[in-house]
């Protein structure tokens, strides 16, 4: 039964492409008919062609644009690493001067003491 069903189907688009096709070939209404619409199949193609090459190339262009603006930012990201880098350097580098320099006050204050203490025993062992 259903390939009955699909046997008339195509027998009958057949059909009509047969008269749609007799009508368009053998009258004058059907061949002005058939140009103008073979005219305004060309005219929309043309159209559709048009569009399609704007269209790429505003993506072109916006593609570009972004390009540029991705290459910019990662520049200004480097830029700023590389900033930030530095100061944490001279940061890190002034952190350890300070620290030498405690370290050294701190030794020469010890040294201090133990010689005002070494002198304060000479003194008391001499007296």
């Amino acid at each position: 039964m259903k390939n009955n069903s699909k046997i008339a189907t195509a027998i009958f688009a057949g059909l009509a492409a047969g008269a749609a096709v007799w009508y368009f070939m053998s009258t004058d209404d059907g061949k002005k008919k058939w140009s103008c619409f073979v005219d305004d199949v060309k005219d929309l193609t043309d159209t559709l062609k048009t569009k399609a090459s704007q269209t790429a190339s505003d993506l072109s262009t916006h593609a570009d644009k972004v390009g540029d603006y991705i290459n910019n930012k990662k520049d200004s990201l480097k830029d700023y690493a590389n900033s930030k880098m530095h100061e944490g350097a001279n940061f890190a580098t002034e952190k350890a001067n300070e620290g030498a320099n405690y370290a050294e006050n701190k030794f020469n204050q010890g040294k201090d003491f133990a010689n005002a203490k070494y002198d304060d025993a000479k003194d008391f062992t001499n007296s």
